[in-house]
């Protein structure tokens, strides 16, 4: 397990700004996070951003992640966050769910996927869909992403790529599109998934 909590406190006002008010406070938010396992498989986190100020909590974060086995992973996620969009007061809040895993259906496929969606919008903002073959000495990996901005347009990217084991790559490359929508992601020839049972990847960051 794993415990963290901080503030921040100012010994002098602010002078400096950018579109914004300057800080009245004399403290920042307050933070606290944790993070843990309950088992070999289950782990927990969670972060808290709370405002003693204005007494009100400007993020959240709760996620769980099942893992059990090496190539195995399970995220599920919810986000809250109170932002303040620009000087006159106007205020935005953020609830999302991001669900994302990684499971293999026999000895050579693997399905990839994450989903990403705004609760106040009804809207995806992400979903991303793949698929990865173990071809012992070769691994060929196709993975679809679909990404909506903040000006409501979509995105559309296909990732194609052939991997020859030490070798070389072909293609464009989905790995880091893969380990930042599915947290604990392993690619299927990863030598350390020969040798485990259990995946102990470290939880998210705060």
């Amino acid at each position: 397990m794993r415990l963290a909590i901080g503030q921040r406190f100012y010994f002098a006002d602010q002078r400096v700004t950018l579109n914004e008010p300057p800080r009245s406070a004399s403290t920042s938010d307050f933070l606290v996070g944790a993070e843990g396992r309950l088992t070999e498989a289950w782990s927990l986190s969670s972060l808290l951003q709370y405002n003693f100020d204005a007494t009100q909590v400007e993020r959240f974060n709760f996620g769980a992640r099942y893992t059990p086995g090496g190539g195995k992973v399970f995220n599920a996620t919810w986000r809250y966050t109170r932002n303040l969009i620009d000087p006159t007061g106007a205020i935005e809040q953020i609830k999302q769910v991001d669900l994302s895993g990684q499971w293999p259906v026999d000895e050579r496929w693997t399905l990839l996927g994450r989903w990403n969606y705004s609760l106040p919008d009804h809207k995806t903002l992400e979903a991303v869909a793949g698929i990865e073959y173990n071809g012992d000495c070769w691994v060929l990996r196709v993975v679809g992403q679909r990404l909506t901005t903040q000006t409501l347009q979509t995105s559309n990217s296909i990732f194609v790529q052939l991997e020859l084991n030490g070798l070389a790559r072909v293609g464009t490359s989905p790995l880091e599109l893969l380990r930042r929508s599915v947290p604990g992601y392993v690619p299927v020839n990863d030598p350390s998934l020969r040798n485990r049972d259990r995946s102990y990847d470290p939880l998210p960051e705060f």
